[in-house]
């Protein structure tokens, strides 16, 4: 029987524009920022800077400050493209209007925005 590799099924990573100008590859989620992801699609009660987290994991070649600098509308295009799932991304986005503010880059950040070597593909984690 044929082996089928996963990477192979994986769609290809697609380019994005930062409003500073710089181009980086948008990776499919990964199994945490999926996982979080779901949450939030779900109307889970996470925190509004998952968000962020998450374009941090799927955006690896962007500093944490890029990130930060990134407006929720922003964030939530990150995300659409990482999970190859457009309209449900704007659909929330519309839903959580006015509660979705970049945080504070003097805040405490999270865990680290760094990503796992490992990707898989973010369309079945709706």
């Amino acid at each position: 029987m044929a082996r089928l590799k996963l990477v192979d099924l994986a769609k290809p990573p697609e380019p994005v524009e930062f409003p500073d100008g710089s181009e980086h590859v948008v990776l499919s989620l990964n199994g945490f920022a999926a996982d979080v992801y779901t949450e939030m699609a779900n109307g889970g009660e996470t925190d509004v800077r998952a968000l962020w987290r998450i374009a941090g994991l799927v955006v690896p070649s962007a500093t944490e400050d890029q990130i930060k600098r990134l407006d929720a509308s922003q964030v939530a295009a990150v995300l659409a493209v990482a999970s190859g799932n457009v309209e449900k991304v704007l659909a929330e986005v519309k839903r959580t209007a006015g509660t979705a503010e970049a945080p504070d880059p003097a805040a405490p950040s999270g865990p680290s925005v760094s990503p796992s070597a490992a990707t898989t593909d973010g369309g079945s984690a709706t």
